[in-house]
């Protein structure tokens, strides 16, 4: 895959990464009052879902007859 398709997904997943590091540190910091696990969680799963919009579909299964419907139709 060409470096323009993966390079969103390649940043969102560093920005998870760092996101998660920093909320490690924020609930160490603050045990009693510290980050929500619900909160990492949620913004994982949102990030997860961005990259798989990101990556490019599968062309596999795609019969040429459809891809001409679609085209014509889309």
């Amino acid at each position: 895959m060409p470096l323009e398709v993966l390079l969103p997904g390649v940043f969102v997943v560093l920005l998870a990464a760092g996101y998660v590091l920093l909320a490690g540190r924020a609930r160490r910091r603050n045990a009693q009052a510290g980050w929500s696990r619900w909160r990492t969680g949620w913004f994982l799963a949102g990030s997860a879902l961005l990259v798989a919009g990101l990556l490019p579909r599968s062309r596999r299964g795609r019969t040429a007859t459809s891809a001409a419907t679609c085209s014509s139709t889309c």
